[in-house]
């Protein structure tokens, strides 16, 4: 690719023994100016529109979400339609500072059958005024957790983990069950369908910690088969579904502070 060279920045550094290891950070300032112009985008002054144009006059990066020609418009009515459900069974979004990627699941989450029947809330790690501001164009509740822990242990994503989940059973006390998705992930089209049609797993086999819909295991030879389901022993992690009764009984259990697994042994 070639476009018009923007900035340039060298370092310097003596290699080590070991290659590169200890070399100094590349630090590279540019202030460029913002895609969106000073005139307002198609849609005027009205409600949440007039947010979205404040968002992108503040913050780049976002594509559609901030160009006029034409916008993605938080304001339309853009999910598909939904299905019945027996339950209400909320999400639960975490993340920290990442709001790009948060973007992206967002987005994403609209086109998901049954999203406009779901309640969500976004669990922030720490005070990051544009991930709170991103959520709420999106019409959704944002919820910012105080980080725990210290860099370079795992405490801070354990803890606001447990955090999120308390906290979305905790918002609707007569939902039974809270499905967790992390800030990164690419949904399929038929995620809570899938969630709804496992949930009553849940109810009737008490040895059940939770539904996963991110398969480890999704090789040819263990996923051949689209109408099968796999019981499988491991932890739950990226987009995952679980009981009242599971969080209630591993709260108090919960990975303590510190580095981590060894804290247990």
């Amino acid at each position: 690719m070639r476009g018009r060279v923007l900035s340039e920045t060298l370092i310097t550094w003596e290699p080590t023994v070991r290659g590169t290891e200890g070399s100094p950070p590349l630090l590279l300032d540019v202030s460029l100016n913002s895609l969106v112009s000073g005139e307002r985008c198609r849609g005027g002054n009205k409600g949440v529109q007039m947010e979205q144009h404040k968002f992108c006059q503040d913050y780049d990066g976002y594509c559609d979400l901030c160009t006029c020609d034409p916008p993605f418009l938080l304001s339309e009515d853009t999910f598909p339609p939904g299905f019945p459900m027996k339950e209400n069974i909320p999400i639960t979004i975490v993340t920290a500072n990442n709001p790009h990627h948060l973007y992206r699941l967002l987005k994403n989450l609209r086109w998901v059958a049954g999203a406009g029947q779901t309640e969500v809330v976004v669990v922030v790690d720490g005070p990051h005024e544009e991930t709170i501001r991103l959520t709420r164009l999106f019409g959704h509740r944002v919820i910012v957790h105080t980080p725990q822990g210290v860099p370079g242990e795992n405490t801070r994503t354990n803890s606001n983990i447990a955090f999120a989940l308390h906290t979305a059973l905790s918002l609707w006390p007569a939902a039974d069950k809270v499905i967790l998705l992390e800030d990164d992930l690419l949904l399929a089209p038929d995620l809570l369908r899938y969630f709804h049609q496992t949930a009553w797993l849940l109810d009737t086999d008490s040895s059940l910690s939770f539904v996963g819909a991110f398969g480890q295991n999704s090789y040819p030879t263990t996923a051949a088969c689209l109408d099968t389901v796999l019981r499988v022993e491991m932890y739950p992690q990226y987009g995952w579904m679980t009981s009242r009764r599971w969080v209630e009984h591993i709260l108090p259990l919960w990975v303590p502070q510190g580095a981590g697994r060894q804290e247990l042994l």
